[in-house]
């Protein structure tokens, strides 16, 4: 059975699967390398490159302006008006998470995804890929009661798809 830690340590924070990058502080050219990193990860056999963009970047709460700063911004951070330098790193995230649904996160650690989001899978429960909707008629009040319940698990997916730095 998979547990918040499991899952954390299996996918996230196992060096076996070579997709925990250098730790390094939030910066462009930090995540330029942990880009980098992610595209040279290989398959299983080792033969063949993966070539994975990450298009998700999940940091904690404490560094969510400076992420988002980092994947809109025009200009590097700290470049002098006289020498500006082109972002490289502007809209390379299609999605930044910030929020504390994730509890994984602390300090300055960060997490990178491809588009497919296939490192963590939602399975869902006998009834379907979706909510199971019930109902009976109401006994003490008129009208209808209804009753809602998704069933699902969450697995462990492909860690390669998912890049973990630990920051610094």
């Amino acid at each position: 059975r998979w547990t918040k830690t499991s899952i954390t340590a299996y996918v996230f924070d196992n060096t076996a699967w070579g997709n925990v990058s250098t730790g390094a502080a939030l910066s462009g050219a930090a995540l330029s390398l942990d880009r980098g990193h992610m595209r040279r990860q290989t398959d299983v056999s080792g033969n063949k490159t993966l070539d994975l963009t990450p298009r998700i970047l999940m940091v904690p709460l404490a560094l969510e302006d400076l992420a988002r700063s980092i994947n809109t911004d025009t200009y590097e951070q700290g470049t002098a008006n006289t020498q500006l330098k082109n972002n490289q790193q502007k809209g390379m995230f299609s999605d930044i998470i910030t929020k504390p649904v994730a509890p994984v996160l602390s300090g300055t650690k960060r997490y990178l995804f491809t588009e497919d989001k296939g490192a963590i899978l939602c399975v869902f429960g006998p009834g379907g890929n979706g909510p199971n909707l019930s109902s009976q008629d109401g006994f003490r009040r008129d009208g209808v009661e209804y009753k809602v319940r998704i069933d699902f698990k969450i697995n462990a997916g492909d860690p390669k798809k998912a890049l973990h730095n630990v920051g610094q």
